[in-house]
């Protein structure tokens, strides 16, 4: 309904729901005097306002035909280490994987090809590098390597799972020289990817800044998009574990202090009627060529009796630490016993030792493929859609996902 009140001038307004179209148009002839001042449509101004909509249903139309033009753009290739990850983003991405053939000689030797066309366009190349991690960078290395010869326009690197993690240990020193070495296999690793001139990488739960550790090492040459995910792990817990007591929070070392610190935060919101608090501890040891993954002291009061116990950690791969902690505060008398933790490679023989543990449960992401004796206190969770939507955002400029668009996993 409109109204013209001393004015020569109409003013239509068509709205739809991710479209508004404001439009003048010169009606001197239906203008009214001040004193009548009542409500009209006039039949042209009918004919307009369809001519309107019209006009917006048409523009919403090219711009989804624009819209899957540009996702046609994206190559997304998945390299031989996680093929089961990458087919799933690809899959919530409505996309297809692009045709690629990876092979290797019988001395070891990588062969990649890629079989369609990619000049132009955006490549993501999805490889955790975690199992055989020289092999998985070499091969990372050489699939960028052959992208950007073939002319494309732009290469991501996706690296769910980062590698050199170890070194976050510690450093061995130099008795001879006094003085101390600093081995950064990570950062080594940042230079080889800015050596094949790759675009931006995507990674997912890197240590923060300040740590001295992999989300510090690039420069500002290649932007670095971390993916966290403690959203993820909060939710599985409030939609499948229902707590009730106290909660206390166990970080294995300090690099962890501050992830368990952000899981408070989260359940302090999602379980408001439970006492929640922090225990930490340290490693005695801290060389990276010692295992001593057991060998820790407990920080502060340990009271834990009659709570939920939550241990957060960044990696599982022996499994001693976690289950280590599990039996002090099973000891001490604590009613459950959970796990949190953003990366698992389930080394030696982890699985067993993890199945006899009085863990009651285990939560970690597929950042890298399960192992085939995986058991069931162990719960993955999947990271497929948080690639998804980094990857969308990055290819779009734009972190919103079209409501049309099926990516409801999202």
């Amino acid at each position: 309904m409109f109204r013209a009140v001393n004015s020569r001038f109409i003013v239509v307004a068509a709205a739809t729901s991710s479209l508004s179209i404001l439009t003048t148009i010169w009606t001197p002839q239906y203008a009214r005097a001040d004193n009548q001042g009542s409500d009209f449509i006039s039949s042209d101004s009918k004919y307009m306002n369809k001519s309107l909509l019209s006009y917006s249903n048409s523009s919403l139309k090219q711009q989804k035909t624009k819209r899957e033009a540009k996702l046609k753009d994206i190559v997304l290739i998945g390299g031989t280490k996680h093929p089961a990850l990458s087919e799933e983003v690809a899959s919530i991405l409505n996309i297809d994987m692009a045709d690629t053939k990876i092979s290797r000689f019988s001395d070891g030797e990588c062969a990649i090809r890629v079989m369609q066309e990619v000049r132009g366009r955006c490549v993501y190349i999805i490889q955790p590098c975690g199992e055989d991690v020289s092999d998985s960078i070499i091969e990372l290395l050489l699939t960028i390597s052959t992208v950007k010869r073939a002319g494309c326009k732009s290469v991501t690197a996706v690296i769910p799972y980062f590698p050199f993690k170890h070194y976050r240990r510690g450093m061995p020193k130099s008795k001879k020289l006094h003085s101390k070495f600093l081995i950064s296999g990570p950062t080594d690793f940042g230079k080889m990817l800015e050596a094949m001139d790759v675009d931006r990488v995507i990674s997912v739960a890197l240590q923060r800044p300040g740590q001295g550790q992999e989300a510090c090492f690039f420069d500002n040459s290649i932007p670095l998009e971390d993916i966290s995910t403690t959203h993820l792990t909060t939710t599985h817990f409030k939609e499948h574990i229902p707590l009730d007591g106290p909660i206390v929070f166990m970080s294995p070392n300090d690099e962890c202090l501050k992830k368990a610190v952000k899981f408070e935060k989260k359940f302090a919101e999602i379980y408001p009627d439970s006492k929640i608090s922090i225990i930490a501890s340290v490693h005695r040891g801290t060389s990276v060529y010692k295992d001593n993954a057991g060998d820790f002291e407990i920080l502060g009061k340990f009271d834990v009796k009659g709570a939920n116990v939550i241990i957060v950690d960044d990696i599982i791969q022996s499994g001693v630490t976690v289950t280590e902690m599990s039996k002090l505060a099973k000891s001490k008398g604590a009613k459950k016993v959970f796990v949190c933790a953003s990366h698992a490679s389930f080394s030696r023989d982890a699985m067993r030792l993890l199945q006899d543990s009085p863990i009651d449960e285990i939560l970690v992401t597929n950042t890298l493929p399960a192992p085939d004796n995986l058991i069931p206190k162990v719960k993955q969770l999947s990271v497929a859609p948080l690639l998804a939507r980094v990857i969308w955002a990055e290819h779009f400029k734009n972190s919103l996902i079209d409501e049309d668009y099926e990516i409801e996993t999202l």
